[in-house]
């Protein structure tokens, strides 16, 4: 992970204009600096929770720029991720959750979902 991290700061240092992500449907490109910016926002957001090394993050965000900005954020701290997702289904989720240990839970603020 620690590799991914380089990759991703590199390009943003090197070509911070160059696009990293797309989303699905192709509306929102994202570049190398704008995620790597959002991450850190995250990041020191974690770390005024508590959040750091030896703690958990379960990540329920929908696939795209805030999910792998979410990852990012909690690979950033040392911290480690859980991924989850609505299509797993509440009694998963629940499950997956509570037996990852979590201690924080990012969830989708758009949909207002949360375990």
């Amino acid at each position: 992970m620690l590799k991914l991290l380089e990759n991703i700061y590199s390009h943003s240092l090197n070509t911070p204009q160059k696009i990293a992500i797309v989303d699905q449907e192709g509306n929102r490109e994202t570049s190398y600096a704008e995620l790597v910016a959002m991450s850190g926002r995250l990041a020191t957001w974690l770390l005024k929770q508590g959040i750091g090394k030896e703690k958990i993050v379960a990540i329920r965000v929908p696939r795209g720029v805030r999910f792998v900005a979410s990852r990012l954020a909690a690979m950033m701290i040392g911290a480690a991720w859980v991924g989850v997702e609505d299509m797993m289904g509440e009694e998963r989720i629940t499950y997956i959750i509570k037996d990852s240990g979590a201690d924080l839970i990012i969830d989708d603020p758009d949909t207002g979902k949360s375990a």
